[in-house]
């Protein structure tokens, strides 16, 4: 399973699709993150590694890496021409479960990818400490940085309440689950009912993603929150780290999203291994 799952982190090497979503990623990092350097500078303070849990905090950005997402595990389920011949040589079921593995892999390193671009861009004032250090709580306290240096990544009023490395630890977990599952989704939905309805079904969520934002002032919008597990990539919109009544608890977010890719995975599993293939067609 892992060899499996290592030939298809291999062939990075040689995707250029691979080459733009790393890329992106780290521009939308420096983006989010810059105006915070020069600040922390100005004032000669360091900043907290784990402000990185607020990645998600800007709406939009959610919007832009689910759009990544999509690219990256477009072709779920990894299945072509050439991928018969390590189905004959390992069997379909070792095979299978290697692009399982893989999609958790690929997953873990965007997460990450994002954490190390964030730490990158903060060095040397870049501080490990289990504190929020006094340029985190100045955003959280006063909304803003300052009229020189706007504030592009946001967090609740009780942020700095929690322990920073415990939180900033469950919001990889999450950014983590909620990358899976997205890579998870295309693989099932793309075996079973093919490419067209995967895009729609993975276009239906990614929508649901920017909707509850916009309705969350009506009252009844932010229980939107709870249909779309791509929401849950924001640890800040749980329900213990907002604040906001209405929203989902922790506790829901994550096992709403270990069930889904569970079920997705087992289902996956245990059709390629019943299924005829048919290497010349695209499932």
């Amino acid at each position: 399973m892992t060899k499996i799952a290592l030939i298809n982190l291999k062939k990075w090497r040689t995707d250029p699709v691979i080459y733009l979503v790393f890329g992106l990623i780290v521009v939308f990092v420096i983006y989010l993150f810059g105006p915070i350097y020069p600040f922390a500078a100005e004032h000669d303070e360091t900043i907290s590694a784990w402000i990185v849990s607020a990645y998600f905090t800007p709406v939009h950005m959610t919007i832009l890496y689910v759009a990544l997402l999509g690219l990256m595990f477009s072709n779920a389920p990894f299945y072509d021409a050439s991928a018969q011949f390590s189905v004959v040589r390992v069997g379909r079921l070792r095979w299978i479960l290697g692009q399982v593995v893989y999609v958790f892999a690929a997953s873990f390193l965007m997460v990450a990818a994002i954490w190390l671009a964030t730490w990158l861009r903060y060095l040397p004032r870049l501080s490990f400490a289990d504190d929020w250090g006094r340029v985190v709580k100045s955003m959280i306290l006063n909304g803003q940085l300052s009229s020189e240096y706007p504030m592009r990544v946001y967090l609740p009023n009780i942020a700095n309440t929690f322990e920073p490395i415990k939180t900033a630890v469950l919001s990889f977990v999450m950014m983590w689950l909620g990358t899976t599952f997205g890579g998870m989704l295309l693989m099932f939905t793309s075996f079973f009912f093919g490419k067209v309805v995967s895009f729609s079904v993975f276009g239906f969520f990614w929508f649901m993603s920017m909707v509850p934002m916009w309705m969350a002032q009506m009252g009844w919008g932010k229980y939107a929150l709870y249909a779309c597990p791509f929401n849950y990539l924001n640890i800040y919109y749980t329900f213990e780290y907002n604040g906001m009544e209405g929203l989902p608890p922790f506790a829901y977010c994550v096992s709403m999203l270990a069930v889904t890719i569970v079920i997705f995975a087992t289902a996956t599993v245990i059709g390629f291994c019943r299924r005829d293939l048919d290497a010349g067609k695209e499932e």
